[in-house]
């Protein structure tokens, strides 16, 4: 972090060396040693040394944060206009702050204990951010206790004591977000069902949301023979058998029988998620490509986090593959979102190739995850197989803005298409999550939108969009969303304009994340374009070209609110 930074870091007296406790605030007064806070920048971690609370001071008195809830389901969307009011307004007022960082209010006090800051972060690393965030405010709900007694020699069984068994037993029961639901409330016998919209039918966690005012129609279009059931008779799909179905398994197979030494030997570390890790290695057959490994389906907590389920992973499985299959679409082609070139379901240890890239990673870099070594032989993974995207935004280096507008037509043509073919929304289409890779300056980059063609000089780079974990689709008679109003957390981030979008989505969808809202695409590219204008980075900022397509940049990013989709807008711009 910059030292101009306006966030300011109290150094208070360290905690005892048996307890580590991490705050960053942004106080308002400080009388007497105490610091009256009205908001902070706040991650906490307590960690215990032999199951001894007493040695925490009964000082650390936190107050838990209070959640904005200010926007429910009833409340009425904001017009265009008001948006664009919103967003302006967002922006004049976070200029000032870290572009890197944003902040969560929090009401109460801290006193006097820090020992190390740690900021939550923008772009892509607002994720673990937050995780770590809410894991903090579970381990508070059993900090602020008065310290035990010990002594008689019996164990002790004080919230203190117990807090690694209780976070544990709350963070594995958290809610999973994932819906998985028919686009049509009923299913109608005169048409072949798909085995997607079975199973979402089959779900027993339906929303109510899917019974609105189209379920009277639906059932007026049926004959009386017709409305029996809402369930065909076969038994059933599992979310197991869906994963299986598309890695094209019947069961998990060997982690060291899919990937061997052989395939790993030239291989290494690139990063690492809340959820997995992430490792480049070259093909046999030439290039290089991204492995993503995601433990699922077990009971260990990893990296604070509990595993992911098949009905979570599914949901990024499909979405990845249907938009990576747009590039042999026929009548909506786009080779703009990242390639799938096979998923499996592998099951076994972490192969020693990959622990020893692992513990050369944490040594040469330093990793936040835990490592690979705690899983055994019965732990299932799910391995996305990608072609290597190349770098995202926020790290590329662009010649000049006419590359950035090219990234930015690219970007608006994938959105547009996958919006046409599949009610497409990224929900989360920060500068983390487009990937730019080297292409010859001459290629045309080729479109095709309800049958129309279009191209798109490359001026150098070809984008890949990636990462649809929160990202929503239409396909095969269902509708694949994480349903977001079950994290409020989210919605309460501030200092990056990142973080005022998620907000915008909000207000527009009335938190309503099983609707088809192409609005919030719009939102996104006109992050896009504030980014290409006040934070990617030029070599060659002084020259013509380069001023020339700025202004381009900021008419487009003047004009872009007029338009309702990103269809609409491709439509009428290209």
């Amino acid at each position: 972090m910059n030292e101009n930074n306006s966030v300011a870091n109290i150094d208070y007296n360290k905690i005892e060396e048996e307890s580590l406790v991490h705050v960053t605030e942004t106080p308002k007064t400080i009388v007497d040693g105490e610091c009256k806070i009205d908001s902070t920048l706040i991650d906490l971690t307590v960690s215990v040394d032999e199951c001894q609370p007493h040695k925490i001071s009964e000082e650390l008195k936190i107050q838990p944060i209070e959640i904005d809830k200010s926007v429910d389901e009833g409340k009425t969307i904001l017009q265009t206009s008001e948006l664009s009011d919103i967003i302006e307004s967002s922006i004049q007022e976070i200029s000032q702050v870290d572009s890197h960082s944003f902040k969560i209010p929090l009401a109460g006090n801290v006193r006097k204990r820090h020992s190390k800051t740690m900021l939550l972060k923008a772009g892509k690393l607002w994720r673990r951010s937050l995780a770590i965030h809410k894991r903090s405010n579970l381990m508070l709900s059993y900090v602020n206790v008065p310290p035990c007694k010990v002594g008689d020699g019996s164990l002790c069984i004080c919230s203190m004591c117990t807090v690694s068994k209780e976070t544990t037993k709350r963070l594995s029961h958290r809610r999973c977000s994932i819906r998985i639901v028919p686009a049509y409330p009923v299913i109608d016998p005169s048409k072949e069902t798909s085995i997607l919209e079975s199973y979402a039918h089959s779900a027993s966690y339906v929303s109510d949301q899917i019974f609105d005012d189209n379920l009277e129609d639906n059932l007026r279009s049926l004959s009386l023979s017709q409305r029996g059931s809402f369930i065909q008779d076969p038994a059933p799909v599992t979310a197991r058998e869906l994963v299986l179905r598309r890695c094209g398994q019947t069961e998990p197979i060997l982690f060291e029988e899919c990937y061997p030494k052989s395939v790993l030997q030239h291989c290494q570390k690139i990063g690492e998620g809340v959820y997995g890790e992430v490792f480049l290695f070259r093909n046999p057959n030439g290039g290089t490509s991204v492995i993503k490994v995601i433990p699922i389906e077990g009971d260990q907590i990893v990296n604070g986090e509990r595993q992911k389920k098949f009905e979570e992973i599914f949901s990024e499985i499909i979405i990845a593959q249907e938009l990576s299959n747009l590039r042999n679409n026929k009548q909506n082609m786009t080779s703009g979102f990242s390639e799938v070139q096979k998923v499996q379901c592998v099951q076994g240890r972490y192969p020693e190739k990959l622990l020893d890239l692992w513990d050369l990673y944490d040594e040469t870099r330093g990793s936040e995850n835990d490592s690979p070594e705690i899983f055994d032989h019965n732990q299932l993974y799910i391995v996305l197989q990608l072609a290597n995207g190349g770098q995202d935004l926020e790290a590329f280096i662009f010649t000049n803005a006419s590359q950035a507008f090219s990234m930015f037509q690219q970007v608006a043509c994938a959105l547009a298409i996958a919006e046409e073919h599949m009610h497409f929304e990224h929900r989360d289409l920060h500068w983390g999550n487009v990937l730019l890779s080297d292409a010859d300056r001459n290629k045309k980059i080729n479109f095709r939108l309800d049958g129309k063609n279009y191209e798109i000089m490359a001026k150098g780079i070809e984008v890949a969009i990636i990462d649809f974990t929160l990202s929503r689709i239409e396909h095969d008679g269902v509708v694949i969303f994480n349903d977001l109003s079950l994290d409020p957390d989210l919605f309460t981030a501030e200092g990056d304009y990142q973080f005022e979008i998620y907000k915008l989505m909000q207000q527009k969808n009335g938190n309503n994340w099983q609707r088809f809202e192409p609005y919030s695409n719009v939102l996104w590219l006109h992050y896009i374009l504030d980014k290409a204008i006040t934070a990617l980075r030029y070599k060659n900022v002084q020259t013509k070209v380069h001023k020339e397509y700025i202004a381009k940049l900021k008419q487009l990013k003047n004009d872009i609110f007029k338009y309702s989709s990103v269809k609409e807008f491709v439509l009428n711009n290209f």
